[in-house]
């Protein structure tokens, strides 16, 4: 199994265990059709939402960095192991998408990144009750 495959078991094994008791159903690999071998590692439905989880193998410090400004557009971007990995933003943000217009839901959709044993969350889509 590829590190990336074995990363994803071990972080919905740690998931599992971490939410036992909690009204919260878990789905893993989850296979996005039309889209080669794309997967979504795991979602989280629980009464807090709809949380995407996209489980990633990097090492080192995770932060995020705020460039830009006089002469150009402020940005966020996220380092891991002082390597600029604002890319996986871009892909965990087009899985939400595609769970958003999947589950006709407006439950508050979340993602979070599971790197190194950390987990980091961030609210990237939030909708408001009709």
């Amino acid at each position: 199994m590829a590190a990336g495959g074995t990363g994803e078991v071990r972080a919905g094994t740690r998931l599992a265990k971490h939410l036992e008791g909690y009204d919260v159903k878990l789905l893993h690999d989850r296979r996005i059709s039309r889209r080669g071998n794309a997967n979504i590692d795991h979602i989280a439905i629980g009464p807090g939402g709809v949380t995407v989880i996209d489980t990633k193998t990097h090492r080192g410090n995770i932060h995020v960095d705020r460039v830009g400004g006089l002469f150009s557009a402020r940005r966020s971007v996220l380092m891991i192991g002082g390597r600029d990995q604002t890319s996986l933003i871009d892909g965990v943000e087009r899985q939400i998408d595609l769970v958003r217009t999947r589950s006709d839901t407006s439950e508050r959709i979340r993602s979070t990144s599971a790197a190194h044993s950390v987990f980091a969350t961030s609210t990237v889509f939030q909708s408001s009750p009709s």
